[in-house]
C-alpha cells in the first residue's frame, strides 16, 4: 500500500507534466513584419549644396556619385539659389526627392521651381535667436498656410521648426495645426542611440517635441548623427566603424517602431582638420576628400541588403517570441516580397566609452528564439562583419544564437 506522501508526490508530478505539456501547446502569437523597403524609405541624408570650401561644391565628381552609390531616396537641404535648384531637379531625374529647407516667403517659388519635393521646413533652430517664440509660430502658420492654399502641392510635407533644444518646445506650445510632422535634432554624444542630445533618452526628446506637434503626428528626426572627432574637447565623438554600427541600429529600430525618416547628418564633413578637434567637421559618412568612411559603407550595405522596391504590399507576419527576459534587447522584423523574413536581433549595449576613449567589447549572450510555424529554412549572420556570409542553422523550433551589440540577422523561409 503505497503511503499518502508517495500519492501526493506523483500526484504532484502528473499535474506539472500536464501543465509541461500544456505550456507546449501554448500558441505562439504572430508578430505583424514590417516592409524591407521601408528600410531604405527612412534612412535619408542630409547635404549642404554650396557650402563653400567644402565638398559639396563638387557636385558632379562627388555629391551625385556618392549618393547614387548609397542609394538614398531623399535628401534634405537648403535651397537658395537657382543653382541648388538645378541640382536638385539633376537629383529628381535619379528618383532622389528633396526635403528643403526655407524661408516662408520663399517656400511656394522654391516647390513650383523643383521637380520631386517631399517636404519642406522653416528656418533651422529658431531657439538661438531671442524673442524666438512668437516669430516661430508665425513663420510656421505662414510657411504651412502658403503650401496647403496651393492644391498642387497637397502631398507635401510641412514640417514643423527643428529646436537646438527640445527641452525648449514647451515655450512653442501646442500648435500641430499648422504642421504635418514633428522635427527632432537628434546628435548622441557619444553614447549608442537609445540616448539623444544632451545624453537624455531619445523617447525623452521625442515627448518634448509632442508638446508642439501632438500626440498623433510622426516625428523626423531632421537631424541625426554622429561625429569622429575624437579629440574634440568634449568628447561626445566616436571612431568612425562605431558610427556605422549605431546609424544602422536607429535606423532599424525606426522601422520596428514604424517611425518617420531619418536624415542621418551629413554626406561629407564639411572641412578639412586633420587633428580631429573641431566635431563640427567629422560628421560626414565620406571624409573631407570625398573617401568613404565605415558608417557610409555600413549604409550601403543596408541598403543594399534591404531594397526591394515594387508594387505596394502588406508584410505577412511570423509567429516567434523569445523565451526568457533579456534586458535592452532589439528586433526588427521584416519581409520581402519574396516571402522572406528578415529577423534582426542586438543588445542595445555601448559598443564605446566616450570618457575612456575605448572601443567595447560587448560580450555575446545566448538568446533563444522559438517559431511556432513550420519552417523550411534559417540561416544567421552579421551583415555589417566584413566577409561574414549566412550561416544554415539545423534548429527551427527552438534557436539558441550569441547575440551581442552588434547586429544579427536570421533569414527565415517558412514552408508553403
Amino acid at each position: 500500500m503505497k503511503s499518502a506522501g508517495y500519492l501526493i508526490a506523483l500526484m504532484g508530478c502528473i499535474a506539472a507534466q500536464f501543465a509541461f505539456a500544456g505550456a507546449k501547446e501554448t500558441p505562439i502569437p504572430p508578430l505583424a513584419a514590417r516592409a524591407c523597403d521601408g528600410f531604405c524609405e527612412r534612412a535619408c541624408l542630409n547635404i549642404r549644396l554650396g557650402l563653400p570650401n567644402s565638398p559639396y561644391l563638387k557636385y558632379e565628381a562627388l555629391v551625385k556619385p556618392r549618393l547614387l552609390e548609397l542609394g538614398v531616396r531623399a535628401v534634405r537641404t537648403t535651397c537658395e539659389s537657382p543653382e541648388s535648384v538645378a541640382m536638385l531637379n539633376d537629383l529628381a531625374a535619379a528618383q532622389i526627392q528633396s526635403h528643403v529647407i526655407v524661408k516662408p516667403a520663399q517656400a511656394v517659388a522654391v516647390c513650383k521651381a523643383l521637380k520631386n519635393v517631399v517636404a519642406i521646413e522653416g528656418p533651422c533652430e529658431p531657439d538661438r535667436v531671442e524673442g524666438w517664440v512668437n516669430v516661430t509660430r508665425e513663420q510656421q502658420k505662414a510657411l504651412y498656410g502658403s503650401i496647403r492654399a496651393l492644391p498642387a502641392f497637397k502631398n507635401v510635407i510641412v514640417a514643423g521648426p527643428m529646436l537646438a533644444d527640445a527641452a525648449q518646445s514647451e515655450k512653442l506650445g501646442l500648435f500641430s495645426d499648422a504642421m504635418d510632422y514633428g522635427s527632432l535634432r537628434d546628435y548622441p554624444p557619444g553614447l549608442n542611440p537609445m540616448f539623444g542630445s544632451g545624453g537624455r533618452y531619445v523617447v525623452e526628446l521625442m515627448k518634448d517635441v509632442r508638446k508642439v506637434c501632438g500626440p498623433m503626428q510622426g516625428i523626423y528626426f531632421n537631424e541625426f548623427g554622429y561625429h569622429n572627432g575624437l579629440a574634440a574637447p568634449d568628447g561626445s565623438g566616436v571612431p568612425e566603424a562605431i558610427a556605422g554600427r549605431y546609424i544602422i541600429r536607429h535606423l532599424l529600430h525606426q522601422v520596428y517602431s514604424g517611425g518617420a525618416p531619418t536624415y542621418i547628418y551629413e554626406l561629407f564633413d564639411a572641412q578639412a582638420d586633420p587633428k580631429n578637434t573641431d566635431k563640427e567637421k567629422h560628421f560626414g559618412l565620406c571624409r573631407y576628400d570625398g573617401s568613404p568612411k565605415p558608417a557610409f559603407s555600413a549604409l550601403k550595405k543596408f541598403m543594399t541588403l534591404m531594397k526591394d522596391s515594387g508594387p505596394v504590399f502588406t508584410p505577412e507576419a511570423l509567429a516567434y517570441r523569445f523565451a526568457g527576459s533579456y534586458k535592452n534587447l532589439r528586433q526588427c522584423l521584416a519581409q520581402k516580397r519574396s516571402g522572406v523574413f528578415y529577423l534582426f536581433v542586438w543588445f542595445e549595449e555601448p559598443s564605446f566609452d566616450p570618457k575612456t576613449q575605448r572601443v567595447l567589447n560587448v560580450p555575446g549572450q545566448e538568446v533563444v528564439i522559438e517559431l511556432g510555424q513550420p519552417i523550411k529554412s534559417i540561416s544567421a549572420w552579421h551583415p555589417l562583419v566584413e566577409n561574414e556570409r549566412p550561416r544554415p542553422l539545423a534548429e527551427f523550433s527552438k534557436v539558441r544564437l550569441p547575440v551581442n551589440d552588434e547586429v544579427l540577422l536570421l533569414e527565415i523561409e517558412l514552408k508553403r
